[in-house]
């Protein structure tokens, strides 16, 4: 069981799940009130991929896997999709407020790139919100996401997160170990 953190992500991927009906998602089987019954998965991690093999396979897993999930849908996005823009909220009150302060802060860099992007984007797409190594799983019917926040942008911002590495970020943990030279 998983612990919820934020109910309105986990409805709202709900409604991703439905709308994406199992095309490179889990299905979502049944659902009641804050209750979701969801197709099993697996436990084979993209994460597992990259400890194996490496990130070059990984990425190649990834990337069919992202134009499957990004490819235009006849389908009509589901309205309670979250806009990016709205997901950014706090980065955007963090630049504001650094930048009344005086300070020009990595979040006022960030928060002007973000706008830019969120301003030129040319095609707004379904976005599972959270695409990273641990959200891709291998079942049997090939690699699925799970997990999706279920975000409407451009996809870029649906990509981004896969530039994480998990491998490189358990190298980094176990060199922060107490005792490790």
């Amino acid at each position: 069981m998983k612990p919820i953190e934020d109910i309105a992500d986990e409805l709202r991927g709900a409604d991703y799940l439905v709308w994406r009906n199992g095309r490179g998602a889990v299905r979502l089987l049944g659902r009641e009130n804050n209750l979701m019954l969801l197709e099993y998965a697996g436990e084979r991690m993209l994460s597992h991929i990259v400890a194996e093999h490496g990130d070059y396979q990984a990425t190649e897993i990834a990337a069919e896997l992202m134009a499957k999930l990004y490819a235009a849908s006849e389908e009509p996005l589901p309205s309670a999709l979250l806009p990016i823009r709205d997901r950014f909220a706090a980065l955007f009150q963090r630049a504001r407020d650094d930048q009344n302060a005086g300070c020009q802060t990595d979040y006022v860099h960030a928060a002007i790139i973000a706008d830019q992007m969120m301003s030129n984007a040319s095609e707004l797409r379904g976005l599972h919100g959270d695409l990273h190594h641990e959200n891709i799983m291998f079942s049997s019917r090939g690699w699925l996401v799970i997990d999706p926040v279920g975000l409407v942008g451009e996809v870029g911002f649906g990509a981004a997160n896969m530039f994480y590495d998990p491998a490189c970020q358990r190298r980094r943990d176990r060199e922060t170990q107490p005792g490790h030279l």
